[in-house]
Parts: structure tokens; C-alpha cells; sequence
């Protein structure tokens, strides 16, 4: 196996779990508006779970996409014309860019979550009486 094939696969990995965080959020959304409407009531946790986790996952992983798909926002400061070897360089140096970026966000991604330490929403404990 290479290593294209296999960050392929994550890249579509990562496409039906942003697929799935995005259909899920539409169910807890659309669940709690009829609940909150047409019953007067409504659970919580569900708008915490939806913005905090569900849309971070979702936002995180589409930018993964994007980045592989090159369909983020490119400046073109050299005309078409330029010579193929500055061309190269140029583009090398992107993907440079966008690795140290994205190791940036892998670093401080680890620190935010093991800061978390398991307590991702403020759902209140269960007490047995």
C-alpha cells in the first residue's frame, strides 16, 4: 500500500464522517425545534451537542476536504506566464505552508482536547435516589 492510497482513504473517511456529523445535526436541530413548538418542551443538551461538538467535527473535517480538493481561496500574485521552475517552487511552497498549518492545528488541537479532559458539555449527572 502507498501512501496516497492510504491518505485517500482517510480523505473518504473523513467525508462520510463529515457527511454523518452533518445529517445528525440536522436531526438533533430539526427534533428539538418540533419538540420546543409543538410540545412545549425540549432537551437540552441537544443545542450543545449540535454547536459545540457536532458543528466543530463537521467544520474541522469539510477544511481537511477542501485543502485536499484545492478548493480553498488561492491568490495568484504571478501572471499565468511565468516560468514552469517558479511555478514549482511556488506550489511547493504551499503545501509547506499548509502542512506547518496544519500540524499547528493537529498541536494545539491535542492540548484543547486533553485540556477538555472528558467534560465536552455541561450535561448534569445522573443521581439516584
Amino acid at each position: 500500500m502507498s501512501v496516497k492510497y492510504i491518505l485517500n482513504r482517510i480523505h473518504f473517511v473523513s467525508a462520510i464522517l463529515a457527511s454523518f456529523c452533518l445529517a445528525f445535526q440536522l436531526v438533533i436541530i430539526s427534533t428539538n425545534v418540533i419538540m420546543r413548538y409543538f410540545f412545549a418542551s425540549g432537551i437540552s443538551w441537544m443545542e450543545e451537542i449540535s454547536s459545540n461538538v457536532l458543528m466543530t467535527a463537521f467544520t474541522f473535517l469539510a477544511m481537511a476536504i477542501g485543502v485536499k480538493l484545492d478548493l480553498h481561496i488561492n491568490v495568484n500574485l504571478f501572471p499565468r506566464g511565468t516560468p514552469q521552475w517558479v511555478t514549482t517552487i511556488l506550489v511547493k511552497l504551499k503545501y509547506l505552508i499548509l502542512a506547518v498549518i496544519g500540524f499547528v492545528f493537529c498541536y494545539y488541537g491535542i492540548l484543547l482536547i486533553m485540556g477538555i479532559k472528558g467534560s465536552i458539555a455541561s450535561i448534569p449527572a445522573c443521581r439516584l435516589p
